[in-house]
């Protein structure tokens, strides 16, 4: 079997080619940022170094979370794009899961840490034998130490030090490891290898702890959603005749699929969702609540629904607008939207059926 290993989640970009048992060809980079322009190089470096065509791949496998927002989603793109084009599969394989793979078969068990950048930690617990003793969370010092196994264990990746006082203070006696903090694709490939042939095998979908938020100019922020119910509320307040929520379950769990929520202090005002298929993005609903409207929450949905498409590799976004709503394509078209075409009749209406305009703008690289 010939699987490729894709990394890009955190501060290094790596990929391996691994051939019935072995490592064939790598490559491993440490890098702040910079990933999305090294990793489809490296990637046909190194499936040149394996001395294989990209058609003899049968399986790819890409890092899913946590980790950079950014890195984490470059690394699935390129791996989503490679499995379109050769009808392979492709599987994901967590951060912290990769890290404690050295561990495996060692007669300890391990707790994974990775700095969550918000004074807390990412952190999973594995035995000895590698299997999992938790699920992956997002704790502070307390809840870091409830993970704690109760035999002796190694601390590793780049929370250890900081996580090896907190338990220490919260008197657990911790082995610091100076195992690498990094996740390696040769080690991807590994584990997602091992995986196909048990059946086991990880979606390659982003592994969210926190869900990640970004902080728009306007103040609000705005955050992917994986809770399809909320999404589904908001959407049928906005709009009546709505998606269902195993309609937006089914998008959110595919791995074209996404959803924004728009918060306003601790309430979800607006949301987006939407699906990248290679290279074009297609918003599928988008709305605000009512008592919102009219504060510049659909622009901020829209700037971050086209640069969520951008981080996805597209580079184009399409939507639909009936042809009556005078605002929204006002909105669109100060937001660089223009009309490409326009369905007759598309949206049923008690008044009457009303047309659909079909608008769609490039974006920039």
């Amino acid at each position: 079997m010939i699987v490729l290993g894709i990394d890009s989640a955190t501060d290094s970009c790596s990929v391996a080619v691994w051939i019935d048992g072995r490592i064939a060809a790598r490559r491993f980079v440490p890098m702040a940022r910079g990933h999305a322009e090294a990793l489809m190089p490296m990637i046909v470096s190194v499936v040149g170094e394996a001395a294989i065509e990209f058609a003899a791949i049968e399986l790819v496998a890409a890092t899913v979370g946590p980790g950079s927002f950014t890195g984490l989603r470059v690394g699935l793109a390129a791996a989503r794009g490679i499995g379109v084009a050769l009808s392979r599969p492709v599987v994901g394989v967590t951060t912290l899961e990769a890290l404690a793979h050295p561990f495996v078969d060692s007669g300890r068990a391990v707790l994974v840490t990775l700095d969550d950048k918000r004074g807390g930690f990412y952190a999973q617990t594995f035995g000895p034998a590698g299997e999992a003793l938790a699920s992956p969370a997002a704790v502070d010092a307390v809840g870091l130490a409830r993970l704690a196994p109760g035999c002796a264990f190694a601390v590793i990746g780049d929370g250890a030090a900081a996580a090896s006082r907190a338990l220490v203070a919260a008197g657990h006696a911790p082995t610091l490891s100076d195992a690498t903090a990094r996740p390696d694709a040769a080690v991807i490939a590994t584990i997602a290898a091992r995986r196909h042939a048990a059946e086991t095998s990880l979606a390659a979908t982003p592994l969210y702890v926190h869900p990640p938020a970004t902080t728009l100019a306007s103040g609000r922020r705005v955050a992917i959603s994986t809770d399809a119910s909320r999404v589904a509320e908001l959407h049928r307040h906005c709009i009546g005749d709505a998606w269902d929520e195993a309609g937006i379950a089914n998008l959110l769990s595919e791995g074209s699929g996404f959803a924004l929520l728009i918060r306003d202090g601790d309430r979800a005002v607006g949301y987006v969702f939407a699906r990248v298929i290679v290279s074009e993005s297609e918003i599928l609903g988008i709305g605000v609540s009512e008592a919102s409207r009219r504060r510049g929450i659909g622009r901020d949905l829209i700037r971050a629904a086209v640069a969520e498409a951008k981080v996805r590799g597209a580079s184009r976004v399409v939507l639909e607008v009936a042809a009556n709503n005078l605002a929204a394509k006002a909105l669109y078209v100060a937001e660089g939207f223009a009309v490409v075409g326009e369905r007759r009749g598309y949206y049923a209406r008690t008044t009457g059926a009303v047309d659909a305009v079909v608008m769609a703008r490039t974006v920039a690289s």
